[in-house]
């Protein structure tokens, strides 16, 4: 039982590191196009 559910753990964990590494530049590109939309408006 436990040789199945530790690769889980690491999976999940691997996939959680992934999502922040991803979260954080989508993130970033998200606010900039936002700022770059009010900058064209005004």
């Amino acid at each position: 039982m436990t040789a199945k559910t530790a690769p889980k753990v690491t999976l999940w964990e691997f996939f959680q590191q992934l999502g922040k590494t991803f979260m954080l530049p989508v993130a970033l590109l998200s606010f900039c196009g936002i700022m770059l939309g009010i900058g064209s408006f005004s």
